[in-house]
């Protein structure tokens, strides 16, 4: 996946939007489960097919694009999220944990055919394990691996 630059030039701008409504309709309709082909990604994302292959070998190098763009996205989101800190209540770091989650799951969701290079969810253990140490502590360490994959 190659970043888009940032720009003011009119042609470079017109790229990045047409590469970007190229990610976007290849995202919704992977997640609509519809099939994948050139006319109607072209049709969704409101460019020409000429100008998918002007920004793409083929079609699948467009999709690997796509897939690649919003695993790195949702991998961002994840490295700058914050954990609540273990002295707030229970219930609002239950809260905060799982509206964060959804919001991953939400964004990966497209995905879920796809094979990725990484495991988010082992950092994501790692957090429960954190946030809810207090808890998991009063536990013997024996039931501590259940109840953090519990949470």
């Amino acid at each position: 996946m190659t970043p888009l630059p940032e720009t003011t030039d009119g042609r470079q701008l017109r790229r990045v939007r047409n590469i970007e409504a190229v990610r976007r309709a290849i995202l919704e309709l992977e997640l609509e489960r519809l099939p994948l082909d050139l006319d109607t990604v072209a049709e969704r994302a409101g460019v020409t097919v000429r100008s998918i292959y002007r920004y793409h070998a083929d079609l699948d190098a467009a999709i690997a694009d796509a897939f690649e763009s919003r695993l790195q996205l949702t991998l961002d989101r994840f490295a700058e999220q914050r954990p609540p800190d273990v002295t707030r209540p229970l219930d609002e770091r239950i809260e905060a944990m799982v509206d964060f989650r959804l919001e991953l799951e939400a964004m990966g969701r497209p995905l879920r055919n796809t094979v990725q290079p990484e495991n988010p969810d082992l950092a994501f253990d790692r957090q429960v394990a954190d946030v809810f140490a207090p808890e998991l502590a009063v536990h013997p360490l024996a039931e501590r691996e259940w109840l953090t994959a519990a949470v």
